[in-house]
């Protein structure tokens, strides 16, 4: 992850880094349209350099996994949506997921 810090000459900044590798997760959740019925077939992928990626099953559940303080998409015909996977030391993330309809502008 890359940070920008602006040092102005003669003063002296103070940065916290977080240097230890990154956390893999367990990603697990539902997802659900609009009007609250699961979403089957939806896919679910990571954005991290794994590419995870599954698809939800008949009652909408799935488990992926993606490293913390990665963004996972979910999507299908009828929507899309996008979550950051909480960057702590955590091993699972239980999600709920609402599709959201996409329109091209």
């Amino acid at each position: 992850q890359r940070f920008d810090v602006a040092i102005t000459s003669g003063e002296v900044v103070n940065q916290d880094l977080d240097l230890a590798p990154p956390v893999t997760k367990e990603v697990r959740g539902q997802v659900k349209d609009l009007q609250g019925r699961p979403v089957a077939g939806a896919v679910v992928v990571a954005t991290d350099d794994s590419g995870a990626r599954t698809a939800t099953g008949p009652d909408g559940r799935f488990t992926l996994q993606a490293q913390a303080g990665t963004t996972i998409v979910v999507a299908n015909d009828s929507g899309a949506a996008q979550l950051d996977v909480p960057d702590d030391d955590a091993p699972t993330w239980d999600v709920d997921v609402t599709l959201e309809p996409q329109y091209d502008e």
